[in-house]
């Protein structure tokens, strides 16, 4: 009996975690353009030239009598040719977190959910995705500044034993989205660890329902039977381990870390995901560059 109780206290516990800018660069090349004129017995015109701005315009002003000769002149034509790099580009990588993995620990009962499919089995969730932002080396991803830009899972599971204490978890876990970074770090190279200064994800919000069925229900903080407890975006920090991602960035990982720690039970979630998008964005905000 003891074993069920703490088992829906656990499921209970589980709910608690809870410009643009441009940079401009111009240079100017310079084109010749040579014209020739010829002089007429007893006048000849002399240009003078004003300058504006690219362009060198020749205009009449003078006349000179009592010669006769003739005369070449050359007009220069300055074209601007101008180089505005857009923005810092960086990628933004998607990634499915199938294999991602919950564990709720006590003293009397330990269970492992898993997000993997099919997600309505009682020890499954899901789906899951994380979008991270990564440099832009050579034209593929790479080392660098990285920024945690959205995080989302569904932990939808059941614990326990029917008919006695069955409590079922219906969650939505949501963080972001954040262009500019909900958390950053930095890799400093390829295939290495990500490092975070603040090993902390803000805005770990919750939104969903604990609920349970069975005799027991009501005791060892679980919801009573048909009185589910709901969870309307409550949120706290994640605390998060090192970013483990792969050389070529198709695969992340993180080593568990504790959600949830009182009274004799834990929580911990570990990440494990494989990418299933990259895209370059060459417009990335002034903010999330590196």
């Amino acid at each position: 009996m003891r074993m069920y109780v703490l088992a829906a206290a656990t499921l209970l516990w589980a709910t608690g975690c809870g410009e643009d800018g441009v940079k401009d660069e111009t240079g100017d090349t310079t084109s010749t353009t040579s014209t020739t004129g010829t002089g007429t017995t007893g006048t000849g015109t002399t240009g003078t030239g004003t300058t504006g701005t690219g362009t060198t315009t020749g205009t009449g002003t003078g006349t000179t009598t009592g010669t006769t000769g003739t005369g070449t002149g050359t007009t220069s034509v300055t074209t601007p040719t101008t180089t505005t790099p857009t923005d810092c580009a960086t990628w933004l990588l998607t990634y499915e977190l199938t294999g991602s993995r919950l564990f709720i620990e006590s003293d009397i009962a330990d269970y492992e959910v898993t997000l993997q499919e099919p997600y309505s089995d009682d020890l499954n969730m899901g789906p899951g995705q994380m979008t991270i932002r990564v440099p832009d080396v050579g034209g593929a991803p790479g080392a660098g500044r990285v920024d945690i830009v959205e995080f989302e899972m569904t932990q939808d599971y059941s614990v326990g034993v029917e008919g006695f204490a069955y409590v079922r978890t219906n969650l939505e876990v949501a963080s972001g989205e954040a262009l500019c970074g909900l958390v950053s770090g930095e890799q400093s190279a390829a295939g290495d660890d990500v490092a975070w200064p603040d090993p902390n994800m803000p805005g770990y919000c919750q939104n969903g329902s604990v609920s349970c069925e069975g005799l027991f229900c009501g005791t060892g903080g679980s919801p009573a039977e048909g009185s589910p407890i709901l969870v309307d975006d409550e949120c706290s920090p994640m605390p998060l381990n090192g970013l483990q991602l792969s050389a070529d960035y198709q695969t992340l990982g993180m080593t568990p870390v504790v959600l949830r720690d009182k009274d004799g039970s834990r929580l911990r979630l570990g990440l494990m995901g494989s990418q299933i998008s990259a895209v370059l964005d060459d417009a990335t905000p002034k903010c999330a560059c590196p």
